[in-house]
Formats: C-alpha cells, sequence, structure tokens
C-alpha cells in the first residue's frame, strides 16, 4: 500500500483500512469455506478457460487466461454481474492464501503467503506479522491470451465488470500482479482496455 500511494504513509494507511473494510463488507475471509454455488462456478470454468501454470525461475506464480474465448455478455446474462466479480475475488484468494502459501512453506521462507496480513484481519492467521518477510512478496506473472475476441465478446455491461474487478484488483490486492503479457490481440483490444483502465 505504501508503494502504491507513492510512500505517502497516510494514504498508504487510509487505503489498508479502505481495504479491510472492504474485506468484512464483502466477507473475503469466508470465501474459500462458503464459496459461489457450484453451477456458476461450473458455468464460469467452461466459459473462461484459465489455469496456474505454475511457478517460473524467479519463483513467480504463472498464471493464464484465455480472455479472447469468452463472450462476455453471454456469462453476464447467465450467471450476472456480482457472481463475477465473486468468482475473480475467489480466484485471487485462492491463488493467494493457497498456492502462495504452498509455495512458500516449500520454499523454507515461512508459511504465510504475501497478502498475511489480511488473513490475520480477516482472523485467519495467527499472531503479529512483521511488516513483509524478506523474500516473501510473490507476485504473479499473467499471461492473457485474446485470440478470438471480437466485437460481439463485450457490451458496456460486460466492460463495466471488467472495469469493477480491475478496481478490486487495484484498492485490494496491491503488488500482486509483477506483470502482464498479452497475446494475440485484436485491434478492438485496445479501445476496450481504454475502457476498462
Amino acid at each position: 500500500f505504501v508503494r502504491g500511494e507513492g510512500g505517502d504513509e497516510a494514504a498508504a494507511l487510509a487505503r489498508a483500512e479502505a481495504s479491510l473494510k472492504w474485506r468484512s463488507d464483502e466477507r473475503v475471509a469466508e470465501i474459500l469455506a462458503d464459496p459461489l454455488d457450484g453451477a456458476v462456478v461450473a458455468r464460469v470454468r467452461a466459459q473462461l478457460p484459465s489455469c496456474w501454470l505454475g511457478f517460473n525461475r524467479r519463483g513467480e506464480l504463472v498464471y493464464m487466461e484465455r480472455t479472447g474465448a469468452v463472450r462476455f455478455a453471454e456469462l453476464m446474462r447467465e450467471i450476472g454481474p456480482e457472481a463475477l466479480v465473486r468468482y475473480h475475488v475467489l480466484s485471487l484468494e485462492f491463488q493467494n492464501r493457497v498456492l502462495l502459501g504452498r509455495a512458500l512453506r516449500r520454499s523454507g521462507e515461512g508459511a504465510r503467503p504475501w497478502c498475511a496480513w489480511a488473513a490475520c484481519a480477516d482472523g485467519v492467521g495467527e499472531g503479529a506479522l512483521p511488516p513483509r518477510a524478506p523474500g516473501s512478496l510473490r507476485p504473479v506473472v499473467t499471461l492473457i491470451d485474446m485470440r478470438g475476441l471480437g466485437v460481439g465478446s463485450v457490451n458496456r455491461a460486460s466492460l463495466d465488470v471488467l472495469r469493477r474487478i480491475a478496481a478490486v484488483d487495484a484498492l485490494n490486492y496491491p503488488e500482486n500482479l509483477r506483470a502482464l503479457h498479452v497475446v494475440h490481440a485484436p485491434a478492438i483490444f485496445a479501445r476496450a482496455w481504454r475502457v476498462i483502465r
């Protein structure tokens, strides 16, 4: 949060407090124990081909998503925007608490993922945490394949949801992304990206 606020500690504290409030309001602490309806998860997974590929040489988790294959307008009609945002948060929590936590334990760097401050705030962690253990920051490298993205793939409502997802990431999961690589991006992607950002 401090880095995200350009070194302004007061702004970082306010942002962290807002994030903790969001976590409480959205019941993020319970999301892994009480996930979405199985039919919703199955529908999103069928529509949104994605997976965690493993770890690169620097120990960063690599995630790949075939975003271009998704028909967002259709997905919005089927499950609704709230469920898609909730699915995204569920995926991030699984990634950060489970996958990155396992990686840290295997590496001998500790048992807590980099976002453990939130886990402790949620009552999931135990005891006080140091500000950040050396070497524990493990941002994710994301690969986005846009092959297949077309004008019919998105509409205003789906762009609004993608904008909400981007805001959730920016406000509540700081420094979670090491790099974002977009491949096979058609011309429409540049216009959609301007709207989402």
